[in-house]
């Protein structure tokens, strides 16, 4: 009896470690990250389904995600990966919910492909943000900003050539961050239904 007790509990151990998904068991952003935003941006992404890309650094070719995260309205994500044989893919996923409050079901999970135009467009625009060499810097949107509702829009990249890197502008009403967002939005197509919520 005592082999066959050993064995189921191994099995029961093994079964408890296979029910935690590895968006669980991943790190989404580093520890210059604070512990708020790593909480809300996390769960957030855990709610689509969506990968840490911080854990891809040593392996990705090239890959980035825009997200979008408004008070008021859906929380939603663009992820831009880009292989070695030249071909983007692009995911634009969305949950339910309000991105200030609590976020809900994915809502929306779309993947479309970049033609090289497109994908030259968005390096275009990462490149003169000059996003890999800009430091990251805490959001407005802290209280001891005095900024409140809004939305953040966040940035994340890692290339073979770069390690893992993010951006955040709180509500850009104008500047290179909204440029972005706003290509990345139009060249998915989603553009039109977001029109008048875009802040």
């Amino acid at each position: 009896m005592r082999p066959i007790r050993i064995l189921l509990t191994i099995a029961i151990v093994l079964s408890s470690l296979s029910a935690v998904s590895p968006c669980q068991a991943q790190n989404y952003f580093p520890s210059s990250c604070d512990s708020f935003r790593q909480h809300w941006y996390t769960q957030t992404l855990k709610r689509m389904k969506e990968p840490s890309l911080l854990n891809l650094s040593a392996s990705a070719e090239a890959s980035y995600r825009f997200s979008w995260f408004r008070t008021y309205n859906h929380s939603m994500s663009i992820r831009i990966d880009h292989d070695k044989f030249n071909v983007t893919k692009v995911i634009a996923r969305e949950v339910a919910g309000h991105g200030g409050y609590e976020s809900g079901k994915l809502t929306m999970d779309r993947t479309f492909y970049w033609s090289a135009g497109q994908y030259g467009a968005f390096l275009d625009k990462v490149n003169s943000m000059k996003f890999w060499t800009t430091a990251e810097q805490p959001s407005k949107f802290d209280p001891q900003y005095g900024g409140t509702d809004g939305a953040q829009w966040l940035l994340e990249g890692v290339a073979k050539d770069h390690p893992y890197h993010y951006l955040e502008v709180w509500t850009p009403e104008s500047g290179s961050m909204r440029e972005l967002g706003i290509l990345v939005l139009r060249q998915c197509g989603l553009l039109d239904q977001a029109t008048r919520d875009i802040y």
